[in-house]
């Protein structure tokens, strides 16, 4: 079960609010691992989940604005899209990176962090808490909303992490030895590379 979304950031839309929430989970994930000096090991994950995160949920807000003849919508389109913009250079600088054989950067990371800080202040408390205060009074039709965005969702069920050492598939209890997993995408699946923490621990024991 998910944990509720912070009161300064709910909407009362709750599938606006569930993209809320998951982008929290990861900003502080982020922290964490920078802390721990292992952030360039979740670097790659944490952007794709943005690329996830942009797609999914500005599809689903802007699909909300339309029938409703949003007085706010074209700003609100417009912060959209520089915050895509902006992802896209981060990702650019990612692939140069790893060009040169490494997995990611603190430096990177460290960006990351203030480009999702930067838009949870000033997008989401803002942009966002708007436009749920503006679609309050209406019975909103979510079925029909999310029926034109369905197709942009890459769920934690479609996507499977892969320990880049032991190549065990990392799950929330911990990792599972033995499976088979292909190296391309099947059947809407999606593999990523992190590592598992029993291979973090003996193969950086520095670190920690």
């Amino acid at each position: 079960m998910q944990m509720p979304c912070r009161e300064d950031l709910r909407t009362g839309v709750p599938v606006i609010d569930d993209g809320h929430l998951d982008l929290v989970l990861r900003l502080d994930n982020l922290r964490s691992a920078i802390r721990m000096g292992v952030c360039r090991f979740i670097i790659e994950d944490t952007l794709a989940f943005l690329e996830d995160y942009t797609r999914l949920n500005f599809c689903l807000e802007e699909q909300y604005m339309v029938p409703h003849d949003y007085a706010g919508r074209g700003e609100h389109m417009e912060q959209h899209a520089r915050f895509a913009e902006e992802l896209q250079g981060m990702q650019e600088e990612l692939r140069n990176i790893q060009s040169l054989g490494i997995s990611g950067s603190y430096e990177l990371s460290v960006e990351t962090v203030k480009m999702i800080e930067d838009w949870i202040r000033d997008h989401v408390k803002a942009y966002d808490r708007e436009l749920g205060a503006f679609l309050g009074p209406y019975d909103l039709d979510h079925d029909a909303i999310a029926s034109p965005c369905a197709g942009l969702r890459r769920s934690a069920q479609g996507i499977i992490t892969i320990c880049s050492i032991c190549h065990g598939i990392i799950c929330e209890k911990g990792i599972r030895k033995g499976q088979e997993h292909p190296g391309v995408a099947a059947n809407g699946i999606i593999y990523s590379h992190g590592l598992c923490s029993r291979c973090l621990q003996s193969h950086y024991e520095d670190l920690f």
